[in-house]
């Protein structure tokens, strides 16, 4: 599943606050959160869907300063 390799990814580039769309109530910086956005959905022509899932997603990194998020972004 896309979000458990997108946790795994990223997790330890903020010691595991990574969550889906978005922060709790009252954040621990820096934190990541994710999101589907959007993607392709195609059809093949016997109206089945594919064996994979177009995806477009959606990172944020918050932090009490712009240079720390741009660091961990980069």
């Amino acid at each position: 599943m896309i979000e458990q390799t997108i946790h795994d990814l990223l997790s330890s580039l903020v010691d595991g606050r990574i969550y889906p769309d978005t922060l709790p109530d009252v954040p621990v910086y820096p934190a990541i959160t994710y999101q589907q956005v959007g993607g392709e959905s195609l059809w093949f022509g016997e109206n089945a869907m594919p064996d994979h899932k177009h995806a477009r997603m959606q990172i944020n990194v918050w932090s009490n300063t712009r240079l720390e998020a741009s660091n961990i972004s980069a």
